[in-house]
């Protein structure tokens, strides 16, 4: 119930947010309320008609999207592009449901900058972005920084950590996704730095391990050991690194479906090596947040830790404080 009571809060004070920053039309707005209504009426009895208002929120929302950015065959986010989908509408909601508001909506508002009290206004909207900054914490990409972007999907991140000069290790283990992501990166040649692509999924080893290919192949992707009819490669972040030769590595960023733990356990070289900002998702499982903390204090007991909406940022005080 607790739990409950904070996204109606959430939803509540996202609202007048989402009007203030010409996210949500008149008609899109009313019709969040009556859901945050109806949503809140099923504390206490059981009532379906929010999850109508939710898809007429969700179609009318997504539709404005892809009106607004969708040019031609590509969607232009104020210079950064991405294939438009039209013969995939599975790719296409996506983007713009998930991609758009956790990713691209954030650097578009905040004009590049991710100013804090920007970002604390949309952390409800979706979830707080993988980068901000305030008058202590400088949490963000760096020109020349080396990323990497687990996983990546079809380079929204990736993409964004280009246009600030950094060179970023793209991993995405599903095929198709994969081949998805290859033209995203032809739509952004022009970008000022590179974008590497890896097809393998991060964990905690090398192995190969069968993959589930959620909501008929929309690119959100989870690990399932039960699935038996598709299969996909794994590496940890220290083999890669160190198979690779990657001279350092200045940001992480993680949302891999709860193998960020994973990811920590056999990452810990590289983290205890190089220092890097952590910027990992932590609502897959319900203790993540005190889970990934203690992980990451394990492995080097100087980082700061900050907890945001489904979000965890981890940073050494003298390297990234201003």
């Amino acid at each position: 119930m607790k739990s409950q009571i904070i996204t109606l809060k959430s939803e509540i004070y996202s609202t007048p947010r989402r009007l203030l920053y010409k996210i949500d039309g008149v008609f899109e707005t009313i019709l969040r309320l009556l859901w945050v209504f109806v949503w809140g009426v099923r504390f206490v009895v059981t009532w379906k008609w929010s999850d109508t208002f939710t898809n007429m929120y969700n179609r009318i929302h997504n539709n404005g999207i892809i009106k607004k950015y969708l040019k031609k065959d590509k969607f232009d986010f104020n210079g950064l592009y991405f294939p438009g989908f039209r013969n995939n509408k599975a790719y296409q909601w996506w983007l713009v449901s998930m991609s758009y508001n956790d990713i691209l909506l954030p650097h578009i508002v905040s004009k590049w900058k991710y100013n804090s009290k920007i970002v604390k206004r949309l952390q409800y909207i979706w979830d707080w972005p993988y980068m901000y900054q305030d008058d202590t914490v400088d949490f963000m990409i760096k020109k020349w920084d080396v990323v990497i972007d687990a996983w990546a999907w079809i380079w929204c991140f990736s993409v964004v950590a280009s246009s600030f000069w950094a060179i970023s290790y793209a991993f995405e283990p599903a095929k198709e996704t994969f081949e998805h992501l290859k033209e995203t990166a032809q739509l952004n040649s022009s970008l000022p730095w590179k974008i590497i692509p890896i097809n393998k999924g991060v964990g905690d080893k090398k192995e190969k391990i069968w993959f589930e290919d959620w909501l008929d192949g929309n690119g959100w992707n989870k690990i399932n050991t039960k699935i038996t009819d598709n299969m996909i490669e794994l590496i940890s972040i220290d083999e890669f690194v160190k198979e690779n030769n990657i001279p350092k590595i200045d940001f992480i960023k993680s949302d891999i479906e709860g193998y960020e733990r994973q990811l920590l356990e056999w990452a810990k070289d590289s983290i205890k090596k190089y220092s890097p900002k952590l910027s990992i998702s932590t609502y897959h499982f319900s203790d993540d947040p005190e889970v990934l903390e203690k992980m990451i204090l394990k492995i080097n007991h100087k980082y700061n830790i900050i907890h945001m909406h489904k979000k965890l940022f981890a940073y050494i005080p003298w390297k990234h404080t201003k």
